[in-house]
């Protein structure tokens, strides 16, 4: 009789305090599918210990649970933010390094030829038709367009390959990162 009271009494909690509930969660989340989701899971918590509160404190439970996991999510987020806007801020402020460092910098004759020493071995490691299909891209000034109906190839799959040889490039140039857009800038002029 426990059991089937206690499920009876849940489940009527949950037809009658879902909406409450939710809004109460809503209140701290502002976003009703996390309200929702954090309702839910008070009630499966509530479930799962059913046994170790008494029936006519499962309002109070679910109250007590669906404010504090609202607030513990409030605190989550928050904290998810500040790192996602840290993260944004120390992109921004490395894009603006290597910016000023390739504005500021010249190619000195040793790393010019070293870098290009790594691009024509890429190049000449890389299959026919990559090789084929960057130099078009980058030496000719061709479009994925043209180069595809040239080619015979979708415009997918001219995108994909040079995406593959400018990735082959920049792993073999990561020691010379702030250089590698300015080669990448300058290779139609190098040829």
């Amino acid at each position: 009789m426990g059991k089937d009271y206690s499920f009876h009494m849940i489940e009527h909690l949950h037809k009658s305090q879902t909406l409450m509930l939710t809004q109460l969660a809503y209140s701290f989340v502002h976003d009703w599918d996390t309200a929702k989701d954090i309702v839910g899971d008070a009630f499966l918590s509530l479930i799962e210990h059913r046994d170790d509160v008494a029936p006519e404190k499962y309002n109070d439970y679910l109250f007590i649970i669906v404010r504090n996991r609202s607030i513990s999510f409030r605190r989550s987020d928050t904290v998810h933010k500040d790192i996602h806007d840290k993260i944004l801020r120390e992109e921004q402020a490395m894009m603006e390094h290597y910016t000023r460092a390739i504005e500021n910098s010249t190619l000195s004759v040793v790393h010019s030829s070293e870098i290009m020493a790594i691009y024509r071995r890429v190049l000449n490691d890389a299959d026919p038709l990559s090789r084929t299909i960057f130099e078009k891209k980058r030496r000719d000034g061709s479009t994925n367009k043209e180069i595809a109906r040239e080619l015979g190839l979708s415009e997918n799959k001219v995108k994909y390959e040079v995406q593959k040889l400018l990735a082959q490039l920049h792993l073999a140039l990561r020691d010379y990162k702030e250089y590698f857009a300015a080669l990448i800038l300058s290779a139609t002029a190098l040829f």
